[in-house]
């Protein structure tokens, strides 16, 4: 009987040795295994023709060394994500630690807004009912710009009437800006007297209105005690009234004297006493106007409703930055979270890889056997990598050194701020409101403290933590609170 003999198994060559695949880590690449599962396959058939997994014709050096090669290729591969891991890591450690500071900075300017408008809008609500209490009208901006108008009306009928005047100094009518009209010598020294009607009109009328107001505060006052706290109608304001109307008056027989010289001289009647009752109408008819228009706190109320709403948008721009800030730096907080759970993923993915090629790698290795054979080849249980605990995976990859821990920022101590500053602002309302009625009260009906006949100034600079308060979103523009 033949006995037969054994193959010789083939020599490799050159041509078949699998080229090693560089170690990466780009998310847009393989994980870093070492080798595709191509050159496994390749590898494998080189190893199965070669027999170098049979023990009888290699003895000891018949192991499966490829397979130890994929292992610690992912031993490799897992130190490179972990290190790629700290580097993305580090930037993001880096934005939050600047972040944090910032966030801090723009919480407390956040803060210092909340507190500047609640001073401004207490100021406001003070303000409002004290012209309340006052019996006046809130003033209307509207009224400034009707004023302005209708002496605006006035100034404008009467120019051409007062520059007749002026053509006895001889002054030319030639115009400074050629092709503008009213930018003559003639023009312009009439109009230095129109506004000087004017605006001695408007002081007249002004200070006219505070005297009738002070007087109507005193004649309707509930009790004779109330009218002697009551200020009487100021003696200034008379002062003020009668020179102002004293002016105008010589201003007018002036303007009346130089238009008659002028007449004169051209052989025109003067038609002086029209002239000059045409002149004292629209004098009277300016300080009437005044007279409608003026508000003793016009001009406190429009600047405090000015500081008011500078306030609330500092404190909005101020809210919204922090709000940004603390979006952005919680961003970070997860993704710091994210990146450790996306390098779990690739280490865990690319052990699996690693384990999905052992077998990968037996298969080829058994077909490519230059004869079938029942011996056995490779260990039921291939060597593959290990699986590693969410701990250990964690430790593993942040490495040697500790990487910092952060918590998510909030905007609870702005919120709270706001909130506290809304409820001080209501109870200043109320009792302002209250304030500003008590007068209106029959005597058995009116509180039996002794804060009935409180200034609206003291109830608001007084009172259990409301007299800090004031609207911190612009709620305090219709005598509502927050």
């Amino acid at each position: 009987m033949k006995i037969p003999m054994a193959r010789r198994p083939r020599r490799p060559t050159a041509a078949t040795v699998p080229p090693p695949v560089p170690l990466q880590v780009a998310p847009d690449r393989e994980y870093p295994s070492g080798y595709s599962d191509t050159e496994v396959e390749r590898a494998a058939a080189e190893d199965g023709n070669a027999a170098v997994h049979d023990p009888a014709l290699w003895g000891e050096n018949a192991q499966p060394r490829f397979l130890d090669v994929l292992n610690e290729g992912h031993a490799t591969g897992r130190e490179l994500i972990g290190h790629t891991f700290r580097s993305d890591t580090q930037q993001v450690v880096g934005r939050i630690e600047t972040g944090v500071p910032q966030a801090l900075s723009r919480e407390q300017k956040a803060l210092e807004a909340i507190d500047g408008q609640r001073s401004a809008e207490r100021d406001e609500l003070v303000l409002r009912y004290t012209i309340i209490r006052a019996g006046l009208p809130l003033p209307n901006p509207r009224a400034v710009w009707q004023l302005t108008a209708s002496l605006l009306l006035l100034f404008v009928g009467d120019w051409a009437i007062v520059t007749v005047a002026f053509q006895v100094l001889g002054l030319s009518d030639r115009p400074w800006v050629p092709g503008v009209g009213f930018t003559d010598e003639l023009h312009l020294a009439a109009l230095t007297s129109v506004m000087l009607l004017v605006f001695l009109a408007h002081a007249a009328g002004d200070k006219l209105r505070r005297m009738a107001q002070a007087y109507e505060r005193r004649r309707t006052a509930a009790s004779a005690e109330a009218r002697q706290a009551l200020p009487r109608p100021s003696l200034f304001d008379a002062l003020i009234f009668v020179v102002a109307v004293t002016t105008a008056t010589l201003a007018l027989w002036g303007l009346s004297a130089v238009r008659v010289a002028y007449l004169a001289t051209q052989g025109i009647p003067s038609q002086a006493a029209p002239f000059l009752a045409l002149q004292v109408g629209v004098l009277v008819a300016a300080v009437y106007l005044s007279y409608r228009h003026a508000h003793p706190h016009a001009e406190e109320w429009s600047q405090q409703r000015r500081a008011t709403h500078r306030a609330r948008i500092r404190t909005e721009e101020c809210i919204g930055t922090l709000d940004e800030q603390v979006g952005q730096v919680n961003t970070d907080v997860d993704q710091l979270d994210t990146l450790l759970a996306q390098a779990g993923h690739h280490v865990r993915a690319d052990a699996a890889n690693a384990r999905r090629q052992g077998p990968l790698y037996v298969r080829r290795a058994l077909l490519a056997q230059p004869e079938p054979t029942t011996s056995t080849l490779f260990p039921r249980q291939l060597p593959a990598p290990a699986e590693l605990e969410d701990t250990e995976l964690a430790r593993m990859l942040i490495g040697v050194g500790s990487l910092p821990q952060f918590t998510k920022l909030d905007t609870a101590k702005v919120t709270a701020r706001r909130e506290e500053v809304r409820r001080e602002l209501r109870q200043l309302e109320d009792q302002l409101r209250q304030a500003s009625v008590q007068p209106l009260l029959p005597a058995e009906d009116t509180p039996s403290e002794d804060r009935a006949g409180a200034t609206v100034t003291e109830l608001g600079m007084s009172g259990e933590g409301s007299a800090d308060g004031e609207p911190t979103d612009g709620e305090a523009t219709d005598g509502e609170a927050a």
